[in-house]
This record gives C-alpha cells, structure tokens and sequence, in this order.
C-alpha cells in the first residue's frame, strides 16, 4: 500500500507539535464525538449523582431501615461519595470524548494526542501483526488486563482503557490493514538503504553511511544512512542484596536513547525496520565463550534456530574471534528485536583484541539478501579502538 504524506496545513494543530523536525504524517483520524463520553458513562455518573441526591433528600429512606434512621453527618457521607463518584466518571468522560483526540501514523511511529498531550507513541518494532486486531469500532494492538494472573500486560493503562490503539472509528478493519502494511514498508524502505550501503562501502565512499563512534575507547562503525542508532549503558554483573550475592550474573538493561549525546555507552542498536538490524555491545570482560558452546546451547532449539553456517576463527581489524548463522522461522521472538513476521537470518559474533570484548547480533529477512550483506558490512567496517 502506498502512502503519501498529508501537507503541514492538513495536519491537526494538536498533532504538529509533537511531530520531530524530520517526521512527516501518513494517516490522520480521530474518535467519534461519543467515544468514551457515551450512553454508558452518562448512565453511570448520572446514576452515582441521582443516588446522592435522593439519599441526601430522604427519597430512599424507605429501601432500608438503617438509612430511614440515619440522619446528619452519617447520611450525608453516603451522599456525599455517590455524588463524588459519579462528578468523577462525568469529568473524566468529558475530558476523554472523542472530540478532544487525534490519532496519526507517521513515517516513524503510532500517535494517540489527548488535549494536546502526548498518550501514545509507538515505533514499528513494538507492534506485533498477529496481535493487532479489532473488537467493534477499535483497532489495537495491546490489551491490558489488571489481573497478575492474565499474560496480558498490565503496563500501558492510559485513558483509552483496556484497549491501546485507535477508538471509535468508522472503518477499523481498513484501519488495522493500513497499519500492517505500514509496518511491512519499513522492510522494504530497509532493504533500499542496505543495498545502497554495500555499494558505496565497496566502493568506499561515504554517501549513502552514517559512521557511529564510541567515545570511551574510539572504535567505530559504519551504518546504513536513514537507520536509527540508539545507545544504552548495559550493566552486566551479580545481584546483591544486603551485601549478599544472589545472582552471579545480573544484566540490567538501560534506556535506550538516540546516539550521539555525551552520556556513556556499550550498547548500539541500528535499526532499518522491525526485522532488519543489529545490535553491538562492547565490554571489558574477557570472552569466556567458546564456539561449542554456542553451537550446544539450549536457548536456540526453544527459539527454533537451526545452524546455518560457523566461522571458527574469524579476524576484523585487530579484532578475533568466531560467528554463527542461524535461522528463525516467522513469528519467533528475539530478545531486543521483538516479534518477526517473516522468516529472519540472524548472525551472531563474537570477537575479542585482548583488551576488550565486542558481541554483534544482527538480523535480515531470509527473502531481503541486501540487507544480510549491509549486516555483514557494518561488522567488518568495524575498527579503531585505543
């Protein structure tokens, strides 16, 4: 499906504000006016208002001989909180209706804008297809529960209730269409920019690269132009609580944020689209692993990886070490990568200049062989180091 991006003038003030300087509108819908201000929430708050109102008049003195007797102060809490309730359930659904939202797909992300404010901003890679769905007038694409025992997430609760994704809207089918096909366009848009960037690295230029260097120890790479560089600070150690060890080893994910600030780093991930990237990790621990015990560990049979290919003694600028190929069939998860809707080829290496150990994953789409290749490139353009 192609898309075409709407004029400045077209998209909603609300809307524009939020948008990043190089971010451009696809889609824009809102709820309709009813939505989350309907004939429900009318009839609860006006019914939690009408209770306070006949408990503090007397009209339901003769329901209980407890409240015919109550009088004063310990009647008027009863009708007091029913009428607090429901002022509640009426504010908070007029703050919400309809009116007051705008939803937008972008050529980055999911856009949800209450009143002005940011509610949801969703990237391609935390959008799993076989989880997007409709349910009457909403697409979504997450399902809150408040249950500990559900295995649905209980994290994203946000003013659109149970439901994350687009309310009220007139055709959610289309709507849910049009967000699986946005999603798988940003594979194709990867697949161009990787084929352009194994042209010009094997012609070494620079056009068409975007070279990311690491500030602590020098080294740098060379990634495909118009993916995304992300950096976070990994902390990979034991857990100990009250000076007692309780893991030997405890690795502690850091937020990742846009490369190029001053902050410290050892984790880049470049990302092209959901299925085609790759992620570096730089440490000072030795590299304790070994090729066998890559190849004979136990997590790859539970994600269903099957060994394509070893290198067992592979040399990249000062750097040694070894790499594994393997497959994924569609729908398998991968840890920093999410959900894949296709078939995927993911590498792995490690390699090690004495000093310092670097862990490569990288991951491509068995039918986008550019990509592997662009994969493959920014490995080996791998150098620096101090």
């Amino acid at each position: 499906m192609e898309f075409k991006a709407l004029a400045p003038s077209d998209v909603a003030p609300q809307l524009s504000k939020h948008l990043g300087s190089e971010e451009h509108v696809l889609w824009q819908g809102a709820p309709s006016a009813n939505t989350f201000f309907g004939p429900k929430v009318l009839a609860i708050g006006g019914g939690f208002l009408a209770a306070g109102l006949l408990l503090a008049t007397g009209f339901l003195d003769g329901l209980s001989p407890m409240i015919a007797t109550t009088t004063g102060a310990p009647k008027l809490a009863p009708a007091l909180a029913c009428a607090f309730v429901g002022a509640v359930v009426l504010g908070k659904g007029w703050k919400n209706k309809g009116a007051n939202w705008v939803y937008a797909i972008t050529d980055q992300r999911l856009m949800s804008v209450l009143n002005g404010r940011l509610i949801r901003s969703v990237p391609p890679e935390k959008i799993e297809p076989n989880v997007v769905r409709t349910t009457g007038s909403i697409v979504y694409w997450m399902q809150v529960s408040t249950n500990r025992r559900s295995s649905m997430s209980n994290k994203g609760w946000g003013p659109e209730g149970r439901y994350v994704g687009f309310h009220g809207l007139q055709d959610p089918q289309a709507v849910r269409e049009l967000i699986l096909s946005w999603r798988k366009g940003f594979s194709q848009r990867a697949n161009e920019a990787a084929a352009n960037f194994v042209a010009v690295a094997r012609l070494d230029q620079q056009a068409g690269v975007t070279r990311v260097r690491h500030p602590e120890t020098g080294l740098h790479l060379d990634v495909p132009k118009g993916w995304k560089a992300a950096v976070s600070q990994r902390i990979d150690g034991p857990l100990s609580l009250f000076g007692i060890t309780i893991l030997k080893r405890f690795i502690r994910e850091g937020n990742p944020r846009p490369y190029g600030d001053s902050a410290p780093w050892n984790v880049l991930s470049v990302r092209g689209a959901p299925d085609a990237g790759l992620e570096m990790h730089i440490s000072d621990a030795p590299l304790s692993l070994t090729l066998d015990g890559v190849l004979n560990d136990r997590w790859s049979d539970t994600l269903g990886l099957k060994t394509l290919q070893s290198t067992p003694d592979l040399h990249i600028g000062p750097f040694t070490g070894f790499s594994v190929v393997r497959d994924m069939p569609k729908g398998g998860h991968f840890a920093g990568f999410g959900q894949v809707d296709a078939p995927i080829i993911v590498r792995q290496i490690w390699l090690t200049d004495g000093a310092r150990k670097v862990e490569f994953l990288g991951i491509a789409r068995t039918d986008q062989p550019d990509v592997q290749h662009a994969v493959d490139a920014m490995v080996s353009s791998l150098s620096g180091g101090q």
